[in-house]
């Protein structure tokens, strides 16, 4: 089964209920997906659910950040030539800082 990364994004999200969160509207990832020609990097949108696990100082930064954890689907734009489809479900972790 071909790995697909998620590197970097950026989304909304609402407070249901407690920590949990839903994406208001498609977010904004780069994905590096598998190709015949090796790895791509591409662009793809994405809608999903997070979790707050934990507030924490970061370095540098006075206010706090909170580390979350995430659930979405992509969708890759121009996915042509790519061993995935054109949607890839997602699961990791994420930084916010308020």
């Amino acid at each position: 089964m071909p790995v697909t990364y998620g590197v970097i994004g950026i989304h909304a999200t609402h407070k249901i209920a407690g920590r949990f969160q839903i994406f208001l509207a498609p977010g904004a990832i780069l994905l590096n997906i598998p190709t015949p020609n090796g790895r791509e990097w591409k662009p793809a949108t994405d809608l999903g659910v997070t979790y707050q696990l934990l507030d924490f100082k970061f370095p540098g930064r006075l206010e706090p950040a909170s580390l979350h954890i995430n659930i979405a689907k992509a969708w890759v734009v121009g996915n042509e030539g790519s061993f995935i489809d054109s949607s890839v479900e997602l699961a990791g972790l994420s930084v916010s800082f308020k």
